[in-house]
């Protein structure tokens, strides 16, 4: 229900090094994924970047605890 309004925030709003640390982390998750590891973590990592791209602190504050 969130997640779609907070990727768009931070679609808008991201400055070049977000993105750069987005693909990182994307691929970090991916790379986990395919060889059968535990995502969680770093999933979690990625999801509060995308949170923290919107620069929203509220939303950026609240990622972490739903994950």
């Amino acid at each position: 229900m969130l997640e779609p309004e907070i990727a768009a925030s931070a679609a808008l709003k991201a400055t070049d090094e977000d993105i750069a640390d987005l693909r990182r982390l994307c691929t970090e998750v991916e790379e986990l994924y395919r060889d059968g590891k535990d995502t969680l973590k770093k999933d979690t990592e990625l999801h509060a970047m995308i949170a923290r791209s919107g620069k929203n602190r509220v939303v950026e504050e609240m990622v972490p605890l739903i994950a």
